[in-house]
């Protein structure tokens, strides 16, 4: 749903928005002050680029010269039809996560659909753009639906359905929201959500275009200075990971469902 708004308001104000634009090359102009993206749908010269490409970041930056230490992760979340809707609307219960000594759960109240949404905040299924599936794990769906037996009981109910998606993880599990100025590349602007941006898509958004516009803004100082993309963990080859995104594989966790 959010989705859909976002593309709508910035069609609203004249985006163009290109589905199935795979991004082969990027390099600059011999002005040195504009790009060229290369793409499967054409070329396009610009003066500011912004790169928010999630798992892919890595495949779009390769041209660039460098790469990041990220790690796409396959995830998945789980709606179940509760009998007792009023009690799991949004006015009546909260976005919550929980830590039970083993894992992170989170989930939403009902909004824009008919179930409540349970997840577990993973990061431990290492993939590729290539090679994630969208099939759904049972061994995590049973988890999630354990953990809501025991301790949201009145949320149970019917699974409606389970689906996948990916997280791009950096390995102190914080944003990278910075320009590629000390890689050369000042009129590139780069943003990785490292598994939980979305709720900022908009604040993120408002900032990354006062980077391109003036480069300045109420955020923009802090985000750079915080999120940059030189710090220890992105350029310090020894760094102590915060995360376990490196420890296990898909196959660690458990069967497939293939139906």
């Amino acid at each position: 749903m959010a989705n859909g708004v976002h593309t709508q308001l910035a069609r609203k104000h004249g985006a163009t928005i290109l589905e199935n634009c795979r991004v082969l090359k990027i390099e600059k102009d011999i002005d040195d002050l504009h790009v060229f993206v290369h793409t499967n749908q054409g070329v396009f010269r610009c003066r500011r680029l912004i790169i928010c490409a999630g798992a892919w970041t890595n495949s779009v930056i390769e041209s660039l010269g460098f790469q990041l230490p990220l790690a796409v992760s396959q995830e998945q979340v789980t709606y179940v039809a509760t009998p007792n809707l009023k009690d799991f609307t949004k006015e009546n219960f909260p976005v919550w996560d929980f830590f039970d000594g083993d894992r992170i759960y989170y989930g939403h109240p009902i909004h824009g659909n008919t179930g409540v949404k349970v997840a577990i905040h993973d990061g431990t299924c290492i993939v590729s753009t290539d090679t994630r599936t969208y099939k759904s794990n049972p061994t995590k769906e049973k988890l999630c639906l354990d953990m809501l037996q025991k301790y949201i009981p009145k949320a149970v109910g019917p699974v409606l359905y389970t689906k996948t998606c990916l997280y791009t993880n950096t390995p102190d599990n914080t944003f990278i929201a910075d320009t590629l100025e000390k890689k050369g590349y000042p009129q590139i602007s780069l943003f990785v959500g490292s598994g939980h941006a979305f709720k900022f898509s908009c604040l993120f958004g408002k900032i990354f275009a006062q980077m391109a516009i003036d480069g300045t803004g109420e955020y923009v100082d802090h985000v750079k200075k915080y999120f940059n993309i030189d710090r220890p963990a992105l350029s310090d080859e020894n760094y102590k990971q915060d995360n376990k995104y490196d420890l296990k594989s898909c196959q660690d966790q458990g069967p497939i469902d293939d139906s």
